[in-house]
């Protein structure tokens, strides 16, 4: 398997705020309720951050067609893994994706790419000075490691992670896409975790809502 140090932050240029008009509260407390297992959180600029960026990995599933699990999607910390929120998919790719070569593999080895991808775009596009090389390091490994199997040499991979960067970036430049981040964002940071199908749901119904604008 092929491995290169790629320059990250120097394949995207820095994208708008989100046109969304939504003002969330610094500090404000969200505490268990009857309807769903909510833990106590404090809605803040981080928090607020950390929902667009897991909310764009959730909404890039969809758009890829990759299933979210049962989990779903949350932005509760982690401390044990050293995660401000993770969002939890189906494998999709063959595993055994080092001898699997096949062009049906490689094309869902760049959909898994796509969406490791996705978080750090989502997150950039609504605030990109707050961003940080830290925020995204592990699902930049994800992508170059699914995609170090398939690529040849280092100048193979760096210009088809830049190709992947520009498709997720053109993805979320699509009015309708974003506006089902921004739906889940809202769902997020005012409940903390949604399992899988509700989130799905979520944003498909986003996407319905939208459709119906245009008629």
């Amino acid at each position: 398997m092929l491995k290169v140090a790629v320059s990250w932050h120097d394949l995207d240029d820095p994208a708008r705020r989100s046109p969304e008009s939504l003002i969330w509260p610094r500090n404000r407390h969200w505490k268990r309720d009857s309807m769903s297992a909510i833990k106590h959180i404090s809605i803040s600029t981080a928090n607020l951050s950390t929902a667009y960026h897991e909310a764009g990995h959730a909404v890039a599933a969809w758009r890829l067609n990759i299933p979210l699990r049962r989990k779903g999607v949350t932005i509760i910390p982690d401390r044990a893994r050293g995660a401000d929120g993770s969002i939890f998919h189906r494998q999709v790719v063959s595993k055994d994706i080092e001898y699997d070569r096949s062009n049906r593999n490689v094309l869902k080895a760049e959909r898994l790419a796509q969406l490791s991808l996705a978080g750090e775009i989502a997150q950039r596009r609504y605030s990109p000075r707050g961003m940080r090389s830290y925020h995204s390091e592990s699902d930049q490994e994800k992508a170059i490691d699914t995609l170090s199997y398939f690529a040849a040499d280092a100048r193979e991979l760096e210009a088809w992670l830049k190709l992947l960067h520009i498709r997720t970036e053109n993805m979320f430049s699509n009015p309708d896409v974003w506006r089902a981040v921004v739906r889940l964002v809202g769902e997020l940071t005012r409940r903390g975790t949604i399992c899988g199908r509700e989130a799905t749901e979520i944003i498909r119904l986003a996407f319905r809502t939208s459709e119906s604008r245009r008629r």
